[in-house]
């Protein structure tokens, strides 16, 4: 990272449900928010999923759908899905809102502590970020110790491409996955960004075997960061951690050494989240 993530006939919520989908009868308003739930909770399971199938899905017209995907979409909630824009998925704002009152997974809380240990040991700036492909986006962050120290806001959003913690979450994905945001585009920002789509695979292959991604100001001048992807239990990236640094100090760091720390936090908040540890550091 630098500079400086129903069924048809009831809506379940929490352990308690929202009762049976919504008739004609029901006030317009009460409806509709209803129907919009109702498509927000398909969607997480279906995802990318286009209208048609949805509304088969949820028993709802193409056109009521639609227009529940429209209100969404302009709250924030979900997005089209890459080119495919017939397509749709949800936006990083559903997983924000769930960390923020999470308590079953408990992301932030439990990788926070992690966090401000490697704040600790190497006093620079770790980051906490979610995918929202292509990009993604910063969800929790400890500040570093030093007079000069990278700093991004909360909410800030990055390619994958070019961040270390968006190389991580590359190189913790499937082939298909990682084609499709090369697809969609891979910005040069700076003078170092990799952005030819060879040498970014070329160095995703080499972030796979290492177990961390580099990043030597691809995204913004002078500053760099080592990254890490934290797995899910079909281990696929949920999130990724970065310790990002100046430029100057980056050269004089020992990477390896970083890149092993990160790899052991990342381990073990996988290991409270999912009660169960990652088999190895890497993302073979």
């Amino acid at each position: 990272m630098s500079t400086w993530t129903c069924r048809q006939s009831e809506i379940p919520y929490g352990d308690a449900t929202l009762g049976p989908a919504v008739s004609s009868t029901e006030p317009t308003a009460i409806r509709s928010v209803l129907n919009a739930l109702r498509t927000l909770e398909e969607l997480a399971q279906r995802q990318p999923i286009g209208v048609s199938e949805l509304g088969r899905v949820l028993g709802l017209p193409k056109t009521t759908t639609h227009r529940s995907l429209q209100t969404l979409f302009e709250a924030g909630w979900v997005r089209p899905s890459g080119r495919e824009s017939t397509n749709w998925m949800l936006t990083s704002k559903c997983l924000i809102v769930g960390l923020a009152g999470s308590v079953e997974d408990g992301l932030r809380e439990v990788a926070r502590a992690e966090m401000t240990k490697l704040r600790d040991v190497t006093g620079e700036t770790v980051h906490l970020a979610i995918p929202e492909v292509p990009e993604l986006v910063i969800v929790a962050r400890v500040d570093g110790t030093n007079s000069l120290r990278t700093f991004l806001p909360l909410g800030t959003k990055a390619p994958l491409h070019a961040t270390a913690s968006g190389r991580a979450l590359l190189a913790a994905m499937p082939d298909a996955a990682v084609a499709e945001v090369l697809d969609s585009g891979l910005e040069q920002f700076t003078s170092s960004t990799l952005h030819d789509r060879d040498d970014v695979l070329r160095e995703i292959e080499r972030t796979r075997r290492r177990g961390y991604a580099l990043n030597a100001a691809e995204w913004r001048p002078d500053i760099a960061a080592v990254g890490v992807a934290i797995g899910s239990r079909q281990r696929t990236p949920v999130a990724a951690l970065s310790i990002s640094m100046p430029l100057n100090r980056y050269q004089e760091t020992d990477l390896a050494t970083v890149g092993e720390l990160l790899v052991s936090a990342c381990r073990r908040i996988a290991e409270q989240i999912h009660d169960r540890p990652q088999s190895d550091p890497g993302f073979e």
